[in-house]
């Protein structure tokens, strides 16, 4: 306080803040410099010519003529801070006449809350907020409809109060005796542990399918209690498995007598006696009893990620009930299995003949079947011998073991590779004839038939293809993959082809391009014509295809043919009357029998076309009178060929003088059409006809040469 400079040292900064002492009062001189220093008292303080003075507590200030070093006080709590607002403390040195005091922020307590019945309070402050206990089940249901799981996010705070039962990071799972559900707070915590009872507020919301709390960045909890029974039920993955209204979700479970799979993984599944399946999600190394294919019993929170999925706290909370090795599941052949009731659980052992994603198509002695994979197959090859465990299914006529997993070797395990199947010879009149399912699923092979057609897709880089036969028995082979169109079997050629077969909802065939071998080309002998269609009035026509009878393939194609009927033009006709005039494109096949009619409002004119043609008899030319005042009326052609008939409408004299008025005419023209619907305008108002559409409508202020005779008749 007081501090003088001499005119040698009249700028210097405090943490980078310059203050001028040429704009200072009191002779140069700042009454007090206040600086925050919530971190720590150590202060920089420079010249800004360049003199440094600094350490640690303290501030060494030149002084023109002299230096002087000033240690801080102890400090002093000027401000308290409270619950929520912060405080200051502040520390200060005086020595030789300067005195400098800077400020330190003390942040703001937070409250201390005590949870009650009706209210949170603060146990420092007033602080009080109004609340209800909400059960788990109420808040659950604030986003979740049980019938489709809609999040409405309604934006309400719940205060809920549960015992922890599990804690994973930012994740702790509480549970009441309606519910569980995880809290998800912004850190983790590390003061919660299992068996806590605490109380949590915030709002409710969904992520991926898990009801949980968010947005909890206060870290706001009250813990009521420590040391807790953790709540457990019986269920069974069937249960689990058929619960489209999140009762489980969130809750503490114990599953009795599953079989556990590959271990290690990130998700280790489960699975009953009756091919039910649930993962434990990232489950922690486990006991060393516990092996592949154990019978356990597991003790786990329902948790989910767009579906069920377990987590555990510990690796006691897997216990083996039974050794897996004692664990023996019958195999029985695949026409066994085809032959089987849909739902229940086979398991079959066959050769892979084909691979199309999750669709693995294998086959032994007595049949073919497909098994599919939950997702696409990464280790099986063709010519593997796999054995397959799975729940039986019907998929638009295909019949495959549903939902195995590949990873699982409880469900699928390859035995051998290198293994060949051979391709039985059928013909498509055989394939289309098969009733029972014989061939789906297997290898055969069609000689001789013929490529009817292709159908090439450049955006998925596949062709389909019709195969025929002698008779006309078609079948096709299904999305063969090929680089380019250039790749496509042409059609009308003779092919042998070895394929799977397939079926969506009818048989079909699967294969690879390299087994469609082309043995020669179909000569055409006989043709018939096809897709053949007449034109009428209004629609065009198709002279049709000529189709081969052996193969299929069109050895010609047809042309489209113009509808019977068309106005080419139309226009006007101005003498002592006004006469509009339609020339209008007729096929000749129908000049002697059409009639065509011309209405102006309520008037209709009708005509013999073969009385109006010209002398090719390719254009019919008639026309009709319109009144001045009818000049803003429709003008409807219609032309009439027994019981067909084309109707062109739209046509307005106003419409026609508006294109002569924007166009490509002389100023004589347009003067003449702007008279002629001023001259109509006239009539329309001196007959009271129409005069919500005047002719003259959009022609501005310009007035009207007609005139009419107060005299004139009506």
């Amino acid at each position: 306080r007081g501090a003088k400079y001499k005119a040698n040292t009249t700028k210097f900064s405090v943490n980078g803040t310059v203050y001028d002492l040429s704009n200072a009062s009191n002779d140069g001189a700042y009454d007090e410099i206040t600086v925050d220093t919530s971190s720590s008292k150590t202060v920089t303080v420079t010249t800004v010519s360049g003199g440094v003075r600094a350490m640690v507590n303290s501030i060494t200030f030149v002084c023109g003529k002299t230096d002087h070093t000033c240690q801080w006080d102890e400090g002093t709590v000027t401000k308290e801070a409270t619950c929520t607002t912060d405080g200051v403390k502040t520390y200060s040195y005086t020595v030789e006449g300067c005195a400098i005091t800077i400020t330190e922020t003390i942040k703001a307590t937070g409250h201390s809350y005590v949870y009650g019945e009706a209210a949170v309070t603060c146990s420092a402050c007033d602080y009080s907020a109004a609340c209800t206990l909400s059960t788990i089940a109420t808040a659950k249901a604030a986003v979740t409809i049980a019938e489709d799981g809609t999040v409405t996010s309604d934006g309400v705070t719940y205060y809920i109060k549960g015992i922890v039962t599990y804690v994973s990071g930012k994740n702790v799972y509480i549970e009441d005796a309606t519910g569980g559900i995880c809290v998800y707070f912004a850190a983790a915590p590390s003061d919660i542990a299992l068996g806590d009872e605490i109380v949590v507020w915030d709002t409710m919301t969904t992520y991926n399918g898990l009801i949980e709390t968010t947005n909890n960045t206060a870290q706001e909890y009250l813990k009521v209690s420590s040391g807790n029974a953790l709540p457990s039920q019986t269920v069974t993955l069937a249960q689990l498995a058929a619960d489209t209204t999140n009762e489980y979700l969130g809750e503490r479970v114990a599953i009795e007598n599953v079989t556990i799979g590959v271990l290690g993984t990130n998700n280790t599944a489960l699975t009953d006696a009756d091919g039910n399946t649930i993962n434990i999600y990232k489950a922690p190394t486990l006991n060393a009893e516990i092996n592949e294919n154990d019978i356990v019993t597991v003790t786990a929170i329902v948790s989910t990620y767009n579906a069920y999925q377990l987590v555990i706290n510990s690796a006691d909370d897997v216990v083996e009930i039974q050794d897996g090795a004692a664990t023996v599941i019958e195999t029985v052949t695949i026409a066994e299995a085809k032959a089987g009731t849909a739902g229940e659980y086979y398991q079959v052992e066959g050769t892979v003949t084909y691979i199309s994603g999750r669709n693995v198509y294998i086959q032994d002695a007595t049949g073919g079947i497909v098994v599919y994979l939950t997702k696409d197959a990464a280790t099986t090859q063709v010519g593997d011998k796999v054995k397959a465990y799975g729940a039986l299914k019907l998929y638009n006529g295909l019949i495959e073991l549903d939902a195995v997993d590949e990873t699982n070797t409880q469900f699928y395990e390859i035995l051998s590779s290198g293994n060949t199947v051979d391709a039985q010879e059928v013909t498509i009149e055989g394939l289309l004839a098969d009733t029972t399912n014989e061939y789906l699923a297997e290898k055969i092979t069609l000689n001789g038939v013929y490529v009817s057609y292709n159908s090439y897709n450049s955006s998925y880089g596949n062709v389909t293809y019709t195969l025929i036969d002698g008779n006309g028995n078609t079948i096709q082979i299904y999305r063969v993959t090929v680089a380019s169109a250039e790749e496509c079997i042409a059609g009308g050629s003779i092919v042998n082809v070895e394929a799977i077969v397939s079926s969506y909802n009818g048989y079909q065939l699967i294969t690879t391009n390299d087994k469609i071998v082309v043995t020669g080309t179909c000569a055409h002998e006989t043709t018939e014509l096809v897709n053949e269609k007449d034109a009428t009035l209004t629609a065009g026509g198709y002279t049709g295809d000529h189709e081969c009878t052996v193969c299929g393939n069109y050895t010609e194609r047809g042309t489209d043919t113009a509808p019977l009927t068309d106005v080419d033009s139309w226009g006007l006709v101005l003498h002592d009357a006004i006469d509009v005039k339609f020339k209008i494109n007729m096929d000749s096949s129908i000049i002697g029998n059409a009639v065509v009619k011309i209405t102006v409002g309520e008037k209709t004119y009708e005509y013999n076309a073969i009385d109006y043609t010209d002398a090719e008899h390719e254009y019919v030319y008639v026309s009709a009178s319109v009144a001045a005042a009818q000049m803003t009326d429709e003008i409807t052609v219609t032309v009439i060929n027994g019981d067909d008939q084309a109707v062109k409408s739209g046509y307005t004299i106003k419409s026609y003088a508006e294109t002569i008025l924007s166009g490509d005419y002389n100023d004589t023209t347009k003067a003449l059409v702007t008279a002629m619907l001023h001259y109509g305008a006239a009539a329309q108002t001196f007959f009271d006809y129409k005069t919500d559409a005047m002719a003259n409508a959009g022609l501005g202020s310009e007035e009207s040469n007609v005139t009419i005779p107060d005299d004139a008749a009506g």
